[in-house]
């Protein structure tokens, strides 16, 4: 028989790892616009010279 702990550490992780797997595509969305936004910005505040170098 499972104890009460271990089936609520069970729900646990598997609550867990459904919410985690449900949020995912929001957090690839967010972090691909952000990506984006930073892309055009990184040859401003970023002055690394292959990038310099690529966009003069």
């Amino acid at each position: 028989m499972i104890s009460l702990k271990t089936s609520i550490l069970l729900g646990g992780i598997i609550a867990s790892l459904l919410f985690f797997s449900w949020q995912e595509p929001v957090q690839a969305d967010t972090k691909s616009s952000g990506t984006i936004t930073f892309y055009d910005l990184s040859p401003v505040p970023h002055p690394s010279g292959s990038v310099n170098g690529a966009s003069k």
